[in-house]
């Protein structure tokens, strides 16, 4: 009996030491398991840092092999290179030839102006310091557009160039300036400010820029405001705001009756959004399809009348203008009836 009792204390103990062996055993497998997994992530570490260097110093040789190669005369053709994103304005026009590279880069690449300042920095072309401060005209702010809506009259460009081939004599007006846009638009009797980047200028299409368009249309001297017309060249406008142009334009006696016409055209649909406005130009209506008082620009019920009065006038076979029209059935078939009845009644 006591031998059985020491021969299962002894197995007992066995037990334990062979379970804590092998309780280290497994730890030290997981602890094996972890550093080996640690070692090959510092390889990768150490690979990618490694092939990192090699592209740093292959970049940097890449650039010690570019930068002799640059100058100012080659300096643009080297950004046309980079395909970065141009403004698509053109220095151009009267002194434009006067216009520094810098001045000319950083138009054609205005919205990446940062990055090619770094650039001209690493080709060593020369800049003057208040550049970094320059902008063009639609990035002007609310004071730099409330100054400009003050001299309004004193911004013209030399030869008629409102809108195009100016760059050159804004350049004349900015190096006179430098980097203070106030102190420009404040600047001497006529400032060749580029209309074409200032209509562009979002602010203007907001309540309170917009309502100082209409303003300076409704004076009685309305002086170079006209220009302003040109806006819709450049960014939207809402129907309301054409809307509001045309009104302010035909309430103003000084503003010739084609620019408000010259509107109606270009925003056809305000005949059918306003009666009264359709009725201005009623005599206007007409059969010409180039035309922005072409009669399927009107109200239907003009539109009725127009063709019932004036069907001898089509280019095209009456009813199938008739056919076209987007009315009720009952209307196309009553003014066909009366149209043929005055057919027959002229034969």
């Amino acid at each position: 009996m006591l031998s059985d009792k020491f021969n299962e204390l002894l197995e007992e103990e066995i037990a334990q030491v062979t379970a804590r062996q092998l309780g280290e055993i497994e730890y030290l497998k997981s602890q094996n398991e972890i550093v080996n997994k640690e070692i090959h992530e510092l390889r990768i570490n150490q690979s990618a840092l490694e092939n990192k260097l090699s592209t740093k110093e292959l970049k940097s040789e890449v650039m010690n092999l570019i930068q002799p190669l640059l100058s100012e005369d080659s300096f643009i053709g080297f950004l046309k290179s980079l395909s970065i994103k141009e403004t698509g304005i053109k220095v151009d026009g009267m002194d434009s030839e006067k216009t520094p590279v810098w001045f000319r880069a950083v138009v054609r690449f205005y919205d990446n102006r940062e990055l090619i300042f770094k650039l001209m920095d690493f080709a060593k072309v020369d800049y003057p310091s208040w550049a970094k401060n320059f902008k063009l005209p639609y990035d002007y702010n609310e004071e730099e557009l409330e100054i400009f809506f003050n001299r309004i009259g004193n911004f013209y460009v030399t030869n008629g160039n409102i809108f195009e081939r100016n760059m050159g004599l804004f350049w004349r007006d900015i190096q006179l300036y430098k980097d203070d846009t106030r102190k420009l638009l404040n600047g001497k009797q006529y400032v060749a400010i580029p209309w074409n980047l200032l209509l562009k200028n979002r602010l203007l299409t907001t309540d309170y820029f917009f309502n100082k368009i209409v303003e300076g249309l409704s004076k009685n001297h309305v002086h170079h405001a006209i220009y302003l017309l040109n806006i819709q060249d450049y960014q939207d406008l809402t129907d309301n705001q054409a809307l509001k142009l045309i009104q302010t334009l035909l309430n103003n006696k000084a503003v010739p009756r084609k620019h408000a016409e010259k509107l109606i055209s270009r925003n056809k649909t305000l005949l059918k959004i306003d009666t009264d406005l359709a009725k201005e130009f009623e005599s206007e209506i007409s059969f010409n399809s180039y035309s922005g008082f072409h009669y399927t620009n009107y109200p239907i019920e003009m539109q009725l009348e127009f063709i019932r009065n004036n069907h001898r006038k089509a280019h095209n076979d009456v009813f199938e203008i008739i056919e076209s029209l987007e009315c009720s059935k009952e209307e196309k078939v009553t003014l066909a009836g009366e149209i043929m009845k005055t057919m027959l009644e002229n034969d």
